[in-house]
């Protein structure tokens, strides 16, 4: 029965990193969607002061409307960035307390003795290493049996 637990637990895990993932993937998405609109509003704010320029007014009042929609853009992008890091902070505080290696740029848990993050590829800075890998000089936790760098078989 405990084997069975400890396999629902895991799924569930899975399941819970895999929808953080899609929903991290999501509020990205929007940063960039927006990001995007700010650049086209910007462009319309250029050309909006150009044409004034070039006639030889001094604009001001036609531009208000697109620094309220830039506004309200970096307002959702404030939104989605908030929302990233309460979810990457719950992450963290559910894999520390499972005793796993958390990474700093992506919030994913590593196992003990991770040199670099098995899922962006980020340094991990907490890493100690035991054991030095006879082939390649890597180093290594004190219960490898291969080495995650070459693939040679420690003794």
């Amino acid at each position: 029965m405990d084997l069975l637990n400890k396999l629902n637990d895991f799924a569930k895990n899975i399941t819970d990193k895999t929808a953080d993932a899609i929903e991290i993937g999501k509020l990205n998405s929007k940063i960039n969607s927006e990001t995007a609109a700010i650049s086209e509003l910007m462009k319309q704010i250029g050309a909006v002061y150009y044409d004034k320029y070039t006639a030889g007014l001094v604009p001001d009042p036609d531009a208000a409307e697109f620094f309220a929609s830039i506004d309200e853009h970096k307002a959702c992008i404030s939104e989605a960035r908030s929302e990233i890091e309460r979810i990457k902070a719950e992450n963290e505080a559910a894999k520390a307390a499972a005793g796993a290696v958390i990474c700093p740029s992506c919030g994913f848990a590593n196992s003990h003795g991770t040199k670099f993050c098995q899922e962006c590829g980020t340094k991990i800075e907490s890493y100690t290493a035991v054991k030095v890998c006879p082939s390649c000089g890597a180093e290594l936790s004190d219960n490898v049996k291969f080495c995650s760098n070459c693939g040679t078989k420690i003794e």
